[in-house]
């Protein structure tokens, strides 16, 4: 009757929010070919607990949800083309594919696509002609337009008879003439194949398209998280939340009222302490049947690409990756003696990947005779023992746990603690040796930080072969990629129950292989 009275209870709500907003570094006149972005999104939900009897009382279960992410995109095309010279070398060497697997389509209708048109063997020449008054020593500045400073420039009289002179190139379409002696009536002749230039201009040119060949630089990071807790006994009143005042049954009077579950986790906001800031202000239940964990989920992940076109056709996509998941568990149970809520079964997992560069000892060379083993494996090996030193030397020799990290196994001859199949010592050896680094300088962790990243890459050539003379004859277009793909991977891990760290950051319990 009481929930007929009331209209019913409350069994489900949630709400969601999107917030994006782009930064207006494009407004400065010289960073306006940089583009960058910033998005939160943020969900939280309310269900309702099942219905039991007076004496059990399960609580509700609450969740949120959150995601940031961070882009940014730089076009140094529009950079470079700020630069006339870079802008003229960039309309030289465009691409004469159409678009990516364009190649080996027939263009619409049945017409020639004019790229496929075959190039002319050779540019005709063109001639420029001009009337002029030439007076002795001054100078005269011709504009013919022939697009090139391989030019042939004649001026005769009246009388047919050549005029000397002196003819300065200015620029492709520019000269001036110095006439040696006077003529009231001449006529200029400048002739030229339009667009040809030396061999040193075309190697400039080359070697400039190849330095401004980066053409956009872009980026994105991002991290994303939940959190679920069961028993919470609030209901929602305005938005989610509300005014709460324990009851005095399950926590006497020495919790007074507070807003629950609080302004940042209705925003989405993620924090590790929720559970024990819930229990501390009572709003989580301390009926003992409750046997679900509170969760905590995260997520980060890191990428960046450039595309680089050194050569028309030829695209260079580099990119470098980083993810990182984590999740971790703990169940809050009600201790009766102390009235207060204690944390156990503490359990993290997760996963890890992140792009290498494993290049330079991916190949290796085989005798004649037998394979021979892998150099790189066996850098592995002996990588073992230096890594294993740098391991035990980080405890400090007062531990209060009579470990002395000057002691030798003497079986296996590694670090007491730190024997040759312990994953603390082997995953380090294994990045040292297969990313050839050095063993003394590579990182100990076991999930590298961001500036480990590496990058892969893909090569593709998209080239309209049909305009190179002879190769049109055997065949039309030239497809080709190459791609280089390589990651470090960890494909789950789950923390030891037995794990306990100690005031000075390190365990002392050991696995049965007698390692930390």
């Amino acid at each position: 009757m009481t929930n007929l009275w009331n209209l019913g209870r409350p069994t489900l709500y949630n709400h969601s929010f999107d917030v994006s907003y782009t930064i207006p570094i494009n407004r400065i006149k010289l960073l306006n070919f940089i583009s960058s972005s910033v998005r939160y999104q943020g969900t939280y939900d309310w269900q309702a607990g099942p219905m039991t009897v007076d004496t059990i009382q399960l609580g509700n279960q609450i969740q949120n949800s959150r995601n940031i992410q961070l882009t940014g995109n730089m076009n140094l095309t529009n950079l470079y083309n700020k630069v006339p010279y870079f802008k003229e070398v960039n309309q030289k060497f465009r691409r004469t594919g159409r678009s990516r697997y364009s190649l080996n389509r027939r263009t619409s209708g049945g017409g020639r696509d004019q790229n496929n048109e075959p190039l002319q063997q050779k540019t005709k020449e063109e001639t420029f002609t001009n009337n002029l008054k030439l007076v002795s020593n001054q100078v005269q500045k011709i504009s013919h337009k022939l697009n090139t400073k391989r030019i042939k420039v004649i001026v005769t009289g009246v009388d047919a008879k050549v005029i000397p002179g002196k003819v300065e190139v200015i620029d492709a379409n520019t000269i001036e003439f110095t006439p040696l002696a006077d003529a009231p009536q001449a006529l200029m002749t400048v002739s030229g194949k339009p667009g040809s230039q030396s061999f040193l201009k075309n190697m400039l040119d080359i070697t400039t398209r190849m330095l401004i060949g980066v053409h956009t630089i872009s980026g994105n990071y991002s991290i994303n998280g939940g959190t679920v807790l069961p028993g919470y006994l609030p209901e929602p009143v305005l938005f989610g939340g509300g005014d709460y005042t324990p009851s005095s049954q399950m926590f006497g009077n020495s919790i007074g009222t507070s807003f629950a579950p609080g302004l940042p986790f209705l925003f989405g906001w993620q924090d590790d302490d929720f559970a024990r800031t819930a229990s501390l202000n009572g709003w989580l239940t301390i009926d003992s049947t409750l046997n679900m964990p509170y969760t905590v989920s995260r997520n980060e992940r890191f990428n960046l690409r450039a595309v680089f076109e050194p050569l028309p056709d030829l695209r260079i996509n580099i990119t470098a990756d980083r993810s990182f998941s984590k999740n971790f568990s703990e169940f809050y149970n009600y201790d009766n003696t102390t009235g207060r809520f204690n944390a156990n079964s503490f359990s993290e997992r997760g996963n890890f990947s992140m792009s290498t560069l494993t290049w330079g000892t991916a190949f290796f060379a085989i005798g004649k005779g037998e394979v021979q083993q892998s150099q790189t494996f066996e850098n592995l090996k002996e990588n073992r023992l230096i890594i294993a030193r740098r391991l035990a030397s980080q405890r400090n020799a007062n531990n209060g746990f009579g470990y002395d990290p000057t002691t030798i196994n003497p079986e296996t001859g590694f670090p007491d603690g730190y024997g040759p199949t312990s994953v603390e010592v082997m995953v380090p050896a294994f990045l040292a040796a297969y990313q050839n680094k050095d063993p003394h300088k590579v990182s100990l962790g076991l999930f590298p930080a961001l500036k480990f990243i590496r990058p892969n890459w893909q090569v593709q050539y998209e080239g309209m072969v049909s305009r190179i003379p002879g190769l049109n004859r055997i065949m039309r277009s030239l497809n080709f990629t190459h791609a280089y793909r390589s990651a470090y991977n960890i494909g789950s891990f789950i923390t030891n129950l037995n794990y306990t760290e100690q005031g000075d950051g390190f365990s002392y319990v050991r696995d049965i292989a007698d390692n930390f």
